[in-house]
């Protein structure tokens, strides 16, 4: 435990020191992940697939805010839906301003979110998008979570259906998008995820913002059995023929993966609570304190010793 310790502190450290270089990296390293996998899964557009373009595209996600990322990865699946056609395009423009507007109505600074939310999908760790919002964005954060799922879901139902929507194809404009359209809508598991994942982000908030000892692992627990609980109800009342077993394991290691960075974010030491109170002329404040957990790193000091050689004097 005490390693570990030291290792988070020489991680704060070093954070601090070189804190915009570190965010460009991350964010760098983040948008060429996520350029890979929309290329990967929905690669329609073979000039969109040239490394070239993608690190162009990831270098400049690591200069800009985080909402200008996610406008840069729905121009790339705008471009790839445009590859397959015209219908598929302008629904998810219709789409993808809707979800903008709202995004920035709420909280721009969530994005990740609504990034994260398809990759840990396609990552097969999907459970993780609520109980990652909830601890670290604010209640807002429930909307990209449940518009990251809807984003998923149309980008697998665009992948499916590609060769029936394809620009070769004899079917008038109008059936092409009466065909999406629809099949967005009968989407019953996506419409469910959706559900559970918003009901799940704001429980989790709600809980880690008590003045609870232990409030960030109940948040986890909580999350992880509300999130299986609504999964479990609607696939049974829906008659769905989603994997009851993989939802299951998915939501424990999700939960075992978020108690393990919350080491990293959130390490307090409720042994140590102490609760003070002060008062001026109009209130009475009383305070809980937490410390977080920390050690002194040690300090290596190296010592030179630089052999001279001394000739006698004659």
């Amino acid at each position: 435990m005490a390693t570990i310790l030291v290792i988070k502190e020489q991680l704060k450290r070093f954070y601090g020191k070189f804190d915009i270089y570190v965010i460009a990296v991350l964010k760098f390293f983040g948008a060429l992940i996520t350029f890979t996998l929309i290329n990967s899964n929905i690669g329609y557009m073979e000039r969109l697939e040239s490394p070239v373009v993608v690190a162009m595209a990831s270098l400049l996600c690591s200069i800009i805010p985080i909402g200008g990322m996610a406008l840069l990865c729905g121009v790339f699946i705008l471009a790839h839906f445009y590859a397959v056609s015209l219908e598929l395009a302008g629904v998810a423009l219709v789409l993808f301003l809707l979800m903008f507007l709202l995004y920035i109505r709420f909280d721009s600074s969530i994005g990740y979110i609504l990034i994260l939310t398809p990759i840990l999908f396609w990552l097969k760790l999907p459970y993780l998008v609520p109980l990652l919002a909830g601890l670290t964005g604010g209640i807002a954060a429930a909307v990209p979570a449940g518009m990251g799922v809807i984003v998923y879901y149309f980008l697998e139902y665009a992948k499916a259906n590609s060769p029936a929507l394809s620009n070769s194809t004899t079917e008038p404009l109008l059936q092409n998008l009466t065909m999406i359209i629809d099949g967005m809508l009968q989407n019953k598991l996506m419409m469910l995820t959706a559900v559970a994942f918003i009901v799940t982000t704001v429980i989790v908030f709600l809980i880690k913002s008590l003045s609870i000892d232990y409030a960030w692992p109940i948040a986890i627990g909580t999350g992880m059995v509300v999130n299986m609980v609504i999964l479990l109800v609607g696939e049974f009342s829906l008659d769905l023929s989603a994997s009851i077993v993989s939802m299951i394991v998915g939501n424990i290691v999700a939960a075992l993966i978020m108690l393990a960075l919350q080491f990293f974010i959130f390490a307090v030491d409720y042994s140590r609570t102490e609760r003070v109170s002060f008062e001026d002329d109009d209130y009475v404040y009383y305070v809980k304190a937490v410390p977080k957990m920390s050690v002194s790193t040690p300090h290596v000091n190296v010592k030179r010793i630089n052999a001279q050689r001394t000739k006698r004097q004659s």
